[in-house]
């Protein structure tokens, strides 16, 4: 009885890495924290409040929704850069110019099969 269940131990041990390697897996995602922004104008007449103001909403729009990796689930998170300068077209019909995003990159890698499925 127990060479039995050891032998179906082990032929389960053996195909366990080939199930695991070919389990799908997703591609990691890039994610900014923006940490500071400013306006660079693009002539001498632009308003440097609004341009800096526009410059916020442009800026924030690269954060990441960070709530969905506080839930449970599995994923890896690493740093890649801190610091890092992104330049953003500020491509407003009245305004030109371009915002310059200070941010720290992420990339994140999200295993799909431990993750929960949403209800």
């Amino acid at each position: 009885m127990m060479s039995k269940a050891l032998h179906l131990l082990l032929v389960l041990v053996a195909f366990l890495p080939l199930s695991v390697a070919a389990a799908p897996s997703t591609p990691p995602e890039q994610a900014y924290f923006v940490n500071d922004y400013r306006y660079e104008p693009a002539g001498p007449g632009d308003d440097l409040d609004t341009g800096h103001a526009l410059c916020g909403n442009r800026c924030n729009a690269l954060s990441f929704n960070y709530l969905d990796y506080l839930m449970a689930g599995s994923w890896d998170i690493r740093k890649i850069a801190s610091g890092r300068e992104i330049s953003v077209s500020l491509d407003n019909p009245f305004m030109k110019g371009s915002c310059i995003c200070t941010v720290d990159e992420y990339q994140i890698k999200v295993n799909e099969r431990n993750r929960p499925k949403p209800k």
